[in-house]
């Protein structure tokens, strides 16, 4: 038997006659050949876990030089998941604070969601990854990455409260 590219056009012409004169497939196997085709259901997003790497609150203060003068006003937390870091500052401002970040690593925008201590709320990345929170009374706070694919959640946050 001749494999299909060694064929003539006249042998194709014969073949294809030949399969125009067979019968038709039962309707109920060419539905399910159909629907083996169907697109299938949007899987649920993948969940990431990020991991703190790094807590300014948490860090001992030199002996001596610049940085034994007490701790600073801004916290600095940097948490990294799967090939991704989320770079965190958080400040007072008033009575308030403000929670502001950084996604950095792969380009995939996305959303970043806060809840907790009665301020749920959402914000979109910027060009270059960066979100930032305003207002946000001391409390716990959850925060998450939605992407396309892809949801990184942080590890609870706690804002205005000294850390253990």
């Amino acid at each position: 038997m001749k494999l299909p590219a060694e064929l003539t056009d006249d042998e194709l012409t014969v073949l294809a006659a030949r399969a125009a004169a067979l019968p038709d497939a039962p309707r109920g196997a060419v539905a399910a050949a159909i629907a083996l085709w169907q697109q299938r259901p949007v899987s649920p997003l993948r969940r990431i876990l990020a991991l703190l790497t790094f807590d300014s609150a948490a860090t001992p203060h030199l002996a001596l030089g610049v940085r034994s003068a007490g701790p600073s006003a801004v916290r600095h937390l940097l948490f990294s998941a799967e090939g991704r870091d989320v770079d965190l500052r958080i400040h007072g401002e008033g009575a308030a604070f403000v929670l502001q970040g950084q996604i950095l690593g792969p380009d995939d925008g996305g959303t970043v969601v806060l809840a907790g201590a009665g301020a749920d709320r959402s914000a979109s990345l910027d060009d270059l990854g960066a979100f930032r929170f305003d207002a946000l009374p001391a409390g716990e706070y959850a925060l998450a990455l939605r992407t396309p694919q892809e949801q990184i959640d942080l590890p609870p946050i706690a804002v205005g409260r000294s850390v253990p």
